[in-house]
């Protein structure tokens, strides 16, 4: 609502009407009025509403002020009627007041009779909001009283008569507002007669001016019983005594079942629940759950007789605890502490804490809530998973050497090192199988073993358990081999012992004196190092293999190198030679035979040259440089007569390649497509888009399925008169390269070479 006072002044003289608006909002910027010149024009007017107040004259032509007033009260019974009027009388203000007139004023000379006036229609206003206002805020009230579940109610200081409750109180107890309105007492007729006592109490409480909180069951008429809780306070008057007291009072069965509820379910929690009173954390007021199982000590005990901060917190750890808390609490946040307890049995355990700061509602002070959970399993289990960390990096870093080892023997030597030094296997050993034998023989051993048992025994098939886990390949701990049928030895001083296959190349061992020595960690541990020797041994393996590939290898290099000398220089002597003396023949004589001679001369030039090319592409590439496939592809076709052929250049990378080599690839494949797809043959160099490399296409008849491996083969060509070694020496600088080559189909059914594995030049 504004502050605009809307005023309707209805007067037949419009002279007078202007006059009065006038003079009116001079008295007030609020006012803002409008005239009418009949009461009809003023009914009219009052019909579209916003108007606060009416202004009327007397006499008026035809009617007079007091039946527009009777007209205005039967649609507008509250709204604020001034009678303004220079005919006055007795009689005139009494029936004015009949008919229910807000004010009466005569009218009167000079201009102060505006400033009265005005002040009459404030004030009329102002009463007149005040009671709308006060009637809205008693019908919100009322609804808000009749639409709570909670029961309002108001009684005098003596608790004799009833000022106001609402409908709630019907649905609660069970008895109606009448009989509670005869007796304001009789609600007591419901309360549980074990709580009446406490009802009574908490009313005379009231009684003598003092606050009060209480709650009791009822037994309502059809038995059930019923929890409420009333919250109630005295009015005092200007005395200080009680004129009324007032409340609510709310059904809270619900509410105590489920604290009831959760009160079982944290008395079940695993841990305990509490409540402290002390922003420390003690003494603790609250306690459940496995208090006894936990600390030793009784729920009550804690809340009573045991201190938990000096009493239970272990000694080392409370300055810490209590500082963890206190920084929590002061920062707002929940706090999280984990740290060691002393029980009542004087066991040390391991507690995880965790909480918060909370106002109390009842007293407003800061109390401490939380859980206390037993983690001594898990802290325990850390500790652990933290040693074994440790031992599985120190296992990492070892099993360098053990890769590095260039024999069995030595493979064994580092491995019961790292047993005894990084695991803590001081006694282990290690068995290799002896496939000439069938035996499993030992290698190496710790200083521990031979002081044991000296020196470990040769295991032959089905003659002990360590021959029983090689064959079955599984990890095994032995609690006591003494009591094990398979044993040799039942006076052994070994009594557990843990047993790891190391594939199909041995066995590695570990033993105690001590019953059940091992657990799974150390299971764990030797499989990983089991492991890791086997894979030792397949390198020591492989590298042997390859030393004896390298050796072969450098033998054939040399077979070949003298293969090279004898074609280099033993063949093309003779070669030059005919081919010399046919030139002479051909100036003495003409035969046919001539020509036949000179195409054996240039098939024999052809296979020289492919054999040497051939015996030195053999070796590995070391000129390895920057190339431009596409560059040198191009340079290549320009050195091969093509004819009408095309060469298409695609967008391949850099690569890494000794350029000289690479050339014999482009110009063999090249003279390959010519041979096989004809003068007019399309030649493409391509990337491979699925892999890292290139390839060399053509549009001619392509190779056949079953013969792609075989074009690879020295000798091997489907042409007449082919040396068959072209594509061998593709294949062999490709494998110089560490490549690899594959004969395909092209996207247009010819041959295609395919190289992966290529070392392309990162831009």
């Amino acid at each position: 609502m504004d502050d605009t006072v809307r005023v309707l002044h209805v007067d037949d003289e419009p002279d007078v009407g202007d006059l009065v608006a006038t003079f009116l909002e001079r008295e007030d910027d609020a006012f803002a009025v409008e005239t009418a010149e009949h009461p009809d024009a003023g009914m009219a007017r009052l019909a579209k509403g916003g108007v606060d107040c009416v202004v009327s004259d007397f006499d008026m032509a035809g009617t007079d002020g007091i039946a527009f007033l009777e007209r205005v009260r039967e649609s507008y019974p509250d709204l604020p009627f001034i009678l303004y009027t220079g005919k006055g009388s007795e009689a005139v203000a009494s029936d004015a007041i009949s008919a229910g007139v807000t004010d009466y004023l005569q009218k009167e000379t000079g201009t102060s009779q505006y400033t009265v006036l005005a002040n009459r229609i404030r004030n009329a206003v102002e009463q007149y909001r005040a009671r709308r206002a006060a009637e809205e805020t008693e019908e919100k009230l009322s609804q808000l009283a009749e639409n709570t579940d909670a029961i309002l109610y108001m009684v005098d200081g003596d608790w004799t008569e009833l000022l106001f409750v609402n409908s709630a109180y019907e649905e609660v107890w069970g008895m109606s507002l009448e009989a509670l309105r005869e007796d304001p007492e009789s609600f007591l007729e419901r309360v549980h007669p074990d709580d009446r006592d406490v009802a009574r109490a908490s009313m005379e409480r009231l009684a003598a001016g003092d606050p009060d909180s209480v709650e009791y069951r009822l037994r309502r008429g059809d038995g059930e019983v019923r929890w409420v809780r009333g919250e109630s306070r005295p009015v005092l008057d200007d005395d200080g005594d009680v004129e009324r007291i007032v409340g609510s009072v709310r059904d809270v069965t619900d509410e105590k079942e489920q604290y009831r509820r959760l009160e079982t379910l944290i008395s079940n929690l695993p841990g305990i629940a509490y409540r402290c009173l002390d922003e420390r954390g003690w003494p603790m007021e609250f306690v459940r759950g496995e208090c006894e199982r936990l600390t030793g000590h009784t729920s009550s005990a804690l809340e009573t007789e045991v201190s938990w901060g000096e009493d239970v917190v272990h000694p080392e750890d409370r300055e810490a605890v209590r500082e963890s808390i206190e920084t929590a609490v002061d920062a707002g946040r929940p706090f999280e502490v984990t740290y060691r307890i002393v029980t009542a049995d004087d066991e040390t355990r391991w507690v995880w804490e965790r909480g918060r700061a909370v106002e109390d509602r009842a007293t407003g002070e800061t109390v401490l809530e939380g859980l206390i959970t037993d983690v001594t399993e898990r802290h325990v289990h850390e500790e652990t998973l933290e040693a074994l960390t440790a031992q599985l990096e120190a296992l990492s870093r070892a099993s360098r050497d053990l890769l590095s080892a260039d024999s069995a023997e030595a493979v064994a030597e580092v491995a019961v090192g790292v047993a005894d030094g990084v695991l803590g296997l001081e006694a282990s050993a290690v068995h290799l199988h002896d496939p000439t034998r069938d035996v499993l023989a030992p290698v190496a051993w710790t200083d521990l073993v031979e002081d044991l048992v000296g020196e470990p025994p040769t295991f032959e098939p089905g003659s002990s358990i360590a021959w029983r886990t090689f064959e079955a390949g599984d990890v095994v701990a032995i609690d006591d081999v003494r009591g094990d049928e398979d044993t040799h030895n039942p006076e052994t001083p070994i009594h557990s012992e843990l047993q790891a296959p190391i594939g199909d190349r041995g066995i590695f061992l570990a033993g105690s004196p001590t019953p059940a020595a091992f657990d799974d960690h150390d299971v764990l541990l030797a499989e990983l190092l089991a492991g890791t020797v086997a894979t030792a041994l397949d390198t020591v393996e492989r590298t042997r293999e390859l030393r004896d590939r390298e050796a072969e290898l450098e033998r054939q290099n040399e077979r070949l190198a003298a293969f090279a000398s004898l074609v280099s220089h033993d063949l093309r002597n003779p070669l030059g030679v005919a081919q010399g003396r046919l030139e002479l023949a051909r100036e003495e004589c003409d035969s046919e035979h001539l020509d036949a001679v000179e195409g054996a001369h240039d098939r024999m030039a052809a296979l020289v040259d492919d054999v040497l090319t051939l015996a030195r592409e053999g070796e590995g590439a070391t000129n390895l440089e920057t190339v431009d496939p596409a560059s040198l592809a191009r340079a290549c076709w320009s050195n091969v007569d093509t004819g009408d052929a095309t060469l298409e250049v695609g967008d391949v990378p850099a690569l890494r390649a000794d350029e000289s080599r690479l050339q014999h690839v482009f110009e063999n494949l090249v003279r390959n497509a010519l041979e096989h797809g004809g003068p007019a043959v399309t030649v493409t160099v391509g990337p491979l888009d699925d892999a890292a490399g290139f390839y060399v296409a053509d549009d001619g008849p392509g190779i056949a399925p079953e013969d792609r491996e075989r074009v690879f083969e020295a000798g091997y060509s489907t042409l007449q008169g082919g040396t068959g070694l072209g594509l061998s020496i593709v294949r062999q600088v490709a494998e110089a390269h560490g490549w690899t080559v594959a004969a395909t189909e092209g996207a247009k059914g010819g041959a295609r070479f395919e190289f992966t594995g290529v070392d392309f030049v990162e831009e």
